[in-house]
């Protein structure tokens, strides 16, 4: 059974591109994001099989050129070689520790989705929106996590930087703000789990919330009328009731009959209002407290 990142990546390899600009972001990002530095260039990896043939083909369609893999003895998966020239064209140049852009090439909303679909490609990770919500995006150049943080910040998407170990991390932790992130990305089928598992989370929550409202309403309930009972007990053992009001006399007597009756359910049977009742039976406890 695949996994909630598996079936998220699954479905942004499928994603067709728009223009030839998307596909031109998607791939800088898969570089900036995913692309190791290497003498002459950068060297692109992943075992995906669904995402080195997407990058192969957004080289092809972008660059047009056509990058045999590389291939190492005893390496699993799928590497490219991309020389500085490609990087280059594409505005990107080998840094220290990633491939960085030399200029800034998203200036269109859909190149903006394109690059962060490109940037969760490379180095993307999510949990099972049924357990916690959390989805990530990670570099160890803070300058690519800040490009990511930003444009998806301008798309309103409520996602944060941090930092953990050697790596630069732009994540999210609601489920409103996770579902952000994989619509801006165009990860439709995933947004839904996402929206899917949150609506029943909220749902049982709220049961929940009213199943322990009810429970503390019934323990108080419950102790009300214990207190109570306890104080007429007390009134009719002393012989106290007797001298009492009939109003009293009858709210004892309701009382007693009706131990698991609720203020409301006993003011009803007397014929008049819940606060007249509570004070009566209030009443009841205080005479009882005082004559100790």
């Amino acid at each position: 059974m695949r996994t909630f990142l598996e079936e998220i990546k699954t479905e942004l390899c499928a994603v067709r591109g728009k223009r030839e600009c998307c596909e031109r972001s998607e791939l800088r990002a898969l570089l900036m994001f995913g692309g190791a530095v290497f003498e002459g260039g950068a060297l692109f990896g992943t075992e995906s099989y669904d995402l080195a043939k997407r990058f192969s083909v957004l080289l092809r369609h972008t660059c047009a050129i056509n990058l045999p893999e590389r291939v190492d003895e005893n390496a699993e998966g799928y590497k490219f070689v991309v020389p500085d020239d490609i990087l280059s064209e594409l505005f990107l140049k080998r840094g220290e520790d990633a491939v960085i852009e030399e200029r800034d090439d998203e200036d269109k909303l859909c190149c903006c989705r394109a690059f962060i679909r490109g940037a969760f490609l490379a180095s993307g990770s999510a949990s099972n929106p049924e357990k916690t919500y959390r989805i990530e995006i990670f570099s160890q150049n803070k300058d690519c996590c800040e490009k990511a943080l930003d444009i998806l910040r301008s798309f309103d998407a409520k996602v944060n930087l941090t930092k953990r170990k050697s790596n630069y991390v732009v994540y999210a932790n609601t489920g409103e703000s996770v579902g952000d992130v994989l619509k801006i990305a165009e990860a439709t089928g995933a947004l839904f789990r996402v929206l899917q598992e949150k609506a029943v989370k909220d749902t049982r929550n709220s049961i929940n919330r009213q199943t322990n409202c009810d429970m503390a309403n019934s323990d108080r309930a419950v102790d009300t009328s214990y207190r109570q009972r306890k104080a007429i007990k007390k009134l009719s053992h002393s012989g106290a009731l007797e001298a009492l009001s009939p109003k009293l006399i009858e709210a004892a007597r309701l009382r007693t009959e009706n131990p698991l009756a609720s203020t409301s359910e006993l003011a009803k049977l007397a014929g008049i209002s819940k606060s007249a009742m509570y004070a009566r039976l209030e009443n009841l406890v205080k005479i009882a407290e005082n004559g100790e």
